[in-house]
């Protein structure tokens, strides 16, 4: 390759040219940056190698190559003005920068002084923030893991729950699939004819009231109330009945009528009580009167359950069997009825031989009841705002309505829950019968108090006289009374001492308070 002096001369210009003020190379420096020169001028002419053959021209390519040297030289020039301005620069920066510093130099111990506050400050805060969120991540841990704790017992206590809900569950549609199997095997409640019942109901209560007329509104005989024993337990009797009716020892036509009144009371709550219970139970009365309550519950809460355990007894037992109970039942109230009423009649075996004929009667007509799908009730008791629907028996008198009134009951009123089948009968306080004897009743009663006072006043004169024959010849004191009405002397009676006191019995002695006793 041909070599050129003046680009010889120009390439060791460019190795050893610098900067203003640049100090002098030693040998090896300038040999390596030589060095290095020459590898980039084999690169150039390694780049130019292709275009070889087209520069034949000698000329041509020492212009080329001197154009180059030139736009090189004008590259050196435009790096030299860039360093001249970045020193130019960097000298007014360092001015100003000392400037401020010669400004802001009073503030900066004091800025350092703050900063170093703030710093001691900042890590103080530091150091607590990290203790909170130390104590409150503690806090949070211990809480977190007892709601952990409660979440789990929860959970424990919710799947225990659940497992007795599915146990529950499957144990109701147990029960539910055994109840509709009774139900399906159950005897079927009849559609009871009301009306039918009703009829005899009332056929059977004209008689009921007649026969307890016959044997109660009658003359008791005189055996009955001669004697102060018998005319004591008289008095005492309503309270033995527990009824509060005005009941004397004569046979006046008031005495007769409420003493059939008194036996009309007695027979309808026993009727209530023993007779017409929505089932006969075979084992006892007392089941009877028990099963009565549990149905009126169950229909209270649920109709449907009373029909299912109403069909259930009359699927259990059969008709034998209610039928003796229902025997049984007539026996009972037979029983009670000639225990409460015998004092009342003169003829309680007559009495009782009619009454079991109604009973029976009864029984049959009610046994078909028991069968209705709607439960038949019966009741001695008024619900609020009924009083006037019950009827009443005229032959006691016309009631009034403008007086403050009660009533007695003397027959039950029989009754589905929304409608009623019999009204039942009552006796109101302000009928004559029992307004008459009323008064004679309160006339009894101050003639037995007067008689009571006779009878003590007659054992103290017959204590005074025995007392006097124990002593007899004994000379007898006279003793001086003074009362506001003046001084008398009454004779005394010995002591067992030897002294003297005033008779038993005289009227003298348990006179004034304001008497004296002179000796």
């Amino acid at each position: 390759m041909p070599t050129d002096e003046s680009s010889g001369k120009g390439i060791s210009k460019r190795a050893t040219s610098g900067g203003r003020g640049s100090c002098p190379k030693d040998p090896a420096t300038q040999q390596k940056e030589a060095s290095g020169l020459f590898a980039e001028l084999e690169k150039v002419l390694g780049r130019m190698a292709p275009y070889r053959v087209s520069y034949t021209d000698i000329e041509g390519t020492h212009r080329e190559l001197e154009r180059a040297r030139q736009l090189l030289g004008e590259k050196d020039r435009g790096i030299e003005a860039l360093r001249k301005e970045k020193d130019a620069v960097i000298e007014r920066q360092s001015d100003n920068i000392a400037y401020l510093e010669k400004r802001n130099g009073d503030n900066l111990g004091t800025y350092k002084t703050e900063y170093s506050a703030f710093k001691k400050a900042k890590e103080e805060a530091e150091r607590n923030k990290s203790a909170v969120q130390e104590e409150a991540k503690r806090s949070l841990v211990v809480e977190v893991n007892k709601w952990k704790k409660l979440l789990e017992e929860k959970r424990v206590k919710t799947a225990s729950v659940q497992q007795r809900l599915g146990r529950l569950e499957r144990e109701k549609r147990n029960v539910d699939k055994k109840l509709q199997d009774w139900e399906n095997n159950l005897k079927v409640l009849e559609e009871v004819n009301l009306k039918g019942i009703a009829t005899g109901i009332t056929d059977l209560h004209g008689r009921w009231i007649d026969i307890v007329r016959t044997y109660f509104l009658v003359a008791l005989p005189e055996s009955f109330m001669t004697s102060l024993k018998d005319y004591d337990r008289w008095e005492r009797i309503p309270s033995i009945l527990g009824v509060e009716l005005p009941l004397t020892p004569n046979n006046s036509p008031e005495a007769r009528k409420v003493r059939m009144i008194t036996a009309l009371h007695i027979l309808s709550s026993l009727l209530c009580d023993i007779i017409l219970t929505p089932s006969y139970i075979p084992e006892s009365e007392f089941a009877s009167r028990a099963m009565k309550e549990i149905l009126d519950d169950q229909y209270h809460v649920d109709e449907k359950r009373e029909k299912m355990v109403r069909g259930l007894i009359l699927t259990v037992y059969g008709e034998e069997e209610v039928g003796q109970a229902g025997r049984r039942a007539v026996d009972s109230m037979i029983d009670k009825a000639k225990e409460c009423l015998g004092d009342l009649t003169p003829d309680i075996e007559g009495f009782i031989g009619e009454l079991r004929v109604l009973l029976e009667e009864l029984v049959k007509i009610w046994k078909k009841a028991q069968k209705s799908q709607r439960m038949i009730l019966a009741s001695v008791e008024s619900m609020e705002g009924e009083d006037g629907e019950w009827d009443h028996l005229e032959e006691f008198g016309t009631p009034s309505v403008s007086l403050e009134r009660t009533n007695t009951k003397l027959f039950p009123r029989i009754f589905v829950p929304d409608d009623i089948i019999h009204s039942g009968t009552v006796v109101w306080s302000t009928q004559q019968a029992l307004i008459g004897a009323q008064m004679e009743y309160e006339e009894f009663i101050e003639a037995q108090t007067r008689k009571r006072k006779e009878v003590e006043k007659l054992k103290q004169n017959s204590f005074k006289t025995k007392f006097s024959s124990m002593f007899p010849g004994k000379p007898r004191r006279q003793l001086s009374i003074s009362s506001g009405q003046g001084t008398k002397s009454v004779p005394a009676s010995p002591d067992v001492n030897g002294g003297s006191f005033p008779a038993l019995g005289d009227a003298g002695v348990q006179g004034s308070p304001t008497s004296s006793v002179n000796h």
